[in-house]
């Protein structure tokens, strides 16, 4: 794994931009094998570049960076990033997907919002990324699928590069899974008053260690966290389902929807009532 603070920092934030603030949407899958000759000129792209190394070997060269072609590993490559690639004695065979990071609202690629950074990585188990990217091209030829193609598609962008985050995290650093447990609890159960203690039991730790431990794994408190997720699904609820500022303010147990609109404005910068006209 080739990895420094920045570019984990930026794959970090990427992924954080979905579900709320935005999706992953395929632009185009390549299944490239049995050529005579493979590489790449030295180029930028505008959208994000996912390759499986299937067989062969070369490297790329990532902003001066050597990244060498090994069967299995794979490489992530932002937008806006200067690369290139060659092949030596063996061509290689790969899977490339090329991708974009969408505003849900606007439906505009946003995949500039996040600075330019790239991964390479050899996962543990590089037979699972082979067979999934595997599933994700014939899901791209099979049109059969029909209106959901695109919708399966872009949920498979997803699972992958999330899976590539949570091995990665596990490899890079100390990473607790029962903490995992309770944060996605907190996730599924947007509307719950959760209660510190009560989170503790589902990690197995007592209140004062789990938060913690929460904070230096996730670097915010649990109490944060919990009206962060809260604020987040508010906006889904506005603007995905359509429900009204008061629907929302009451479903989030504030009794005053002005007082809801003020927090909802110092954590996103704007009011759910600009957020709601601007659909």
């Amino acid at each position: 794994m080739i990895l420094n603070d920045n570019n984990w920092k930026r794959f970090d934030e990427l992924l954080n931009m979905t579900p709320y603030k935005g999706h992953f949407q395929i632009h185009d899958i390549h299944n490239v094998e049995l050529r005579k000759k493979w590489g790449l000129s030295q180029r930028k792209i505008h959208d994000y570049l996912l390759a499986y190394i299937r067989e062969g070997n070369g490297h790329y060269d990532i902003d001066g960076n050597i990244c060498p072609i090994v069967p299995g590993n794979m490489i992530l490559i932002s937008p806006d990033l200067i690369h290139s690639a060659q092949q030596y004695d063996i061509t290689p065979s790969l899977y490339s997907i090329r991708f974009g990071l969408y505003d849900n609202q606007l439906l505009k690629d946003i995949s500039d919002e996040v600075n330019p950074f790239y991964i390479y990585y050899s996962p543990s188990n590089s037979e699972y990324y082979r067979n999934l990217m595997n599933e994700i091209y014939k899901c791209y030829i099979n049109v059969s699928y029909g209106t959901n193609h695109k919708r399966l598609l872009n949920a498979y962008m997803t699972k992958i590069l999330s899976d590539i985050y949570c091995e990665m995290s596990n490899e890079g650093k100390s990473y607790d899974m029962r903490l995992e447990r309770a944060r996605v609890y907190i996730i599924k159960h947007p509307l719950e008053e959760h209660d510190i203690n009560e989170l503790a039991k589902i990690s197995g730790y007592s209140s004062a260690y789990f938060s913690k431990k929460f904070k230096a794994q996730y670097s915010i408190s649990p109490k944060s966290y919990i009206f962060e997720n809260k604020m987040k699904y508010s906006r889904t609820l506005l603007t995905e389902y359509n429900y009204s500022i008061k629907e929302v303010a009451n479903k989030l147990g504030y009794s005053d929807q002005y007082i809801f609109s003020n927090q909802f404005k110092k954590t996103f910068g704007i009011t759910p009532a600009k957020i709601k006209n601007s659909r």
